[in-house]
């Protein structure tokens, strides 16, 4: 209601001491208004009468009406005496009543004579219902006018209108206006506390029944509620745990970031977190848990407490570390398997498949970056007439301790493989005809000084080497390559053995 809506009026309203009300009448008047503020109404329509026919006997006037309006309709709510010839739920556009112009000033209204107004007494009530005076005053709810009580008459009044006059229609008018105002904020607060109640009763019943475990957790780790569900995870009872704080159950390896995670939430750098974390159940074994935690506020933002889910998820991970022991066992049988494909089963050192793809990629990478790459082929000298003469057995073990030398003279880059029968091989990336040989001499002296129990082993070498930078390079292909190398140990051969050769392409 504005702040100077009471103070307003007509300029035809007088404070004249002739046209005012006795003394009487003012107690007369107070007492009235007393005994409405007092009054408890079953309902509005009581309310209404009540007001309307007390205005009518305080004002001496014929006609009482109380209104809503909404959307610039006029709707009657309440009419005294019934016999007005208006009745309730009666409908008018608001243009069509004296009460536009309450709505229009916002303020009370008092005429005594419209008829001699040369204005209003062109308004569609007075041509059609001959309302000689009128008083009315808005009723205003919620700083908006809900509508008007107005008292009015056929008849010219019989004293002017005065400023008490006035005062008593928006007197009551306010009355109205606040029984209207706190039974509206009583239904929002009924609808509030409903809600509320609900909400409090799912979240009873969501907290109770749910089949992950749940608490709310007090800010320094006490638990302050638990659910069963997390009661059946960590297997105590509901005194035990309460008894507790979550610290107590938390595996120590947890602890730290658990703690550091609720901090982060008291000082307000995060609002919530998850992790995955052990709980000690009462009977000492271990829990894996998903845990999600947020915080409960006051209205001044200040901690309350923490709403923690808790899931238990001890048969995933039990279910994950069987899956990862075989996924790893599977990986090593992989391993093995690829290395029973690469290896040769009796000396350990690749195979000729192996031998055969790993010296096309270094060729071709060495075509490329126009590196040096040299190939040794040895084979050990009068080997059949050793395992003639000692034996098969004997034989495997003499190409065994060979295989054994071979790798340890090599560097971690190069490779060995048995390329057939007594023959070894071995490609050395990135080393000159002048590398290779020095590298075939010393494997060539430290075979002959394998301490053999049965005789000496002696091997021939043949080298090649592929050197894009030379201009004599007669090797283009890694057929070309074994060629030469084979050309190489041939030539030892027939040298008398024992010897490291180059081979010629």
């Amino acid at each position: 209601m504005p702040s100077n809506a009471m103070q307003t009026l007509r300029p035809e309203i007088t404070s004249d001491p002739d046209h005012s009300i006795s003394a009487a009448q003012l107690i007369l008047r107070f007492r009235e208004l007393y005994r409405l503020s007092l009054s408890v109404h079953k309902d509005y329509n009581a309310l209404y009468k009540d007001y309307l026919e007390t205005g009518l006997k305080l004002l001496g006037m014929k006609i009482g009406i109380a209104s809503r309006i909404e959307n610039n309709v006029y709707t009657i709510r309440s009419v005294a005496p019934d016999n007005s010839g208006f009745s309730e739920g009666d409908q008018f556009a608001l243009g069509d009543t004296y009460c536009s112009w309450v709505v229009e000033e916002e303020r009370a209204i008092a005429i005594d004579a419209v008829g001699n107004d040369p204005d209003r007494c062109q308004h569609p009530v007075y041509q059609n219902a001959k309302l000689e005076t009128y008083l009315a005053a808005p009723i205003w709810v919620e700083q908006q006018i809900y509508g008007t009580l107005n008292f009015t008459d056929t008849e010219i009044h019989t004293r002017t209108f005065c400023e008490e006059d006035v005062e008593l229609v928006e007197l009551m008018a306010l009355g109205i206006g606040q029984v209207i105002e706190r039974d509206l904020l009583d239904q929002r607060r009924q609808i509030a506390t409903q809600k509320m109640n609900e909400n409090i009763e799912l979240f009873e019943s969501a907290f109770k029944y749910a089949s992950n475990g749940m608490a709310l957790v007090a800010t320094d780790g006490h638990w302050l509620r638990v659910n069963q569900a997390l009661l059946d995870i960590v297997g105590y009872t509901e005194d035990e745990l309460l008894a507790l704080d979550f610290q107590a159950i938390t595996h120590p390896e947890d602890l730290n970031k658990d703690l550091n995670l609720l901090q982060d939430m008291l000082d307000g750098k995060r609002s919530s977190y998850q992790m995955e974390k052990r709980y000690f159940h009462a009977n000492g074994a271990i829990v894996w848990v998903q845990l999600s935690v947020s915080m409960v506020t006051h209205e001044n933002g200040s901690p309350r407490y923490f709403i923690s889910q808790i899931n238990d998820i001890s048969s995933q991970k039990k279910a994950m570390e069987e899956l990862f022991r075989k996924r790893n066992e599977l990986e090593i049988a992989n391993r093995k398997l690829k290395e029973l494909a690469i290896r040769d089963g009796l000396t350990k050192v690749h195979n000729r498949r192996s031998f055969d793809e790993r010296l096309q990629h270094e060729f071709t990478q060495c075509y490329r970056s126009l590196q040096p790459l040299c190939l040794l082929l040895i084979d050990i000298d009068h080997f059949k007439e050793y395992n003639d003469n000692y034996g098969h057995p004997e034989g495997d073990q003499a190409l065994k301790l060979v295989a054994r030398t071979l790798v340890t003279e090599l560097r971690a880059g190069d490779l060995v493989a048995r390329f057939g029968g007594e023959e070894f091989a071995v490609i050395l990336p990135c080393t000159n005809v002048e590398g290779g040989s020095l590298l075939a001499e010393r494997i060539r002296i430290a075979i002959e000084l394998i301490d053999c129990t049965k005789r000496a082993l002696r091997v021939s070498i043949g080298v090649a080497c592929f050197d894009a930078n030379l201009q004599q390079n007669n090797i283009n292909t890694v057929e070309q390559m074994i060629a030469c190398a084979d050309n190489g140990l041939y030539q030892a051969k027939g040298a008398g053995r024992n010897l490291v050769k180059v081979g010629t392409a």
